[in-house]
């Protein structure tokens, strides 16, 4: 995961179910999330007859945000941003089925922020 550009550190390499947990213990301090990701741009070759299914793909997406948390005091702070994600992907061979059957994993996630409203009051404020 690559938050560098947004938060400043170093990229990280955790396993999904400690990314998951992280992401869920944020968004749980807060009152309101929204992450909305469109304009999914998939790198893939062509299909055809001689052309073997690709076992790693790339997607570039725009994503905004929005957050909402009420601090210990009552005061209200929220946050909007946006920018695009660049997401390295591969295929496992074989899906479990609570996954839906869905053969593709994120193995690398970079975010790129364009904008931002609130966000460095708004992260340092407990």
């Amino acid at each position: 995961m690559d938050y560098t550009a947004m938060f400043g550190g170093e990229p990280t390499e955790r396993a999904a179910q400690e990314q998951q947990a992280d992401w869920t213990e944020l968004m749980q301090k807060m009152d309101v999330t929204q992450h909305i990701l469109t304009s999914v741009l998939s790198e893939l070759p062509s299909p055809g007859p001689k052309v073997s299914e690709p076992n790693k793909a790339k997607a570039v997406v725009n994503v905004t945000a929005y957050l909402r948390k009420k601090l210990a005091n009552g005061e209200v702070r929220e946050t909007r941003n946006g920018g695009r994600g660049e997401f390295e992907l591969w295929r496992v061979p074989d899906p479990a089925e609570e996954s839906g059957g869905n053969q593709w994993r994120v193995s690398k996630l970079k975010v790129i922020p364009a904008w931002d409203e609130g966000g460095k009051e708004f992260w340092g404020a407990e």
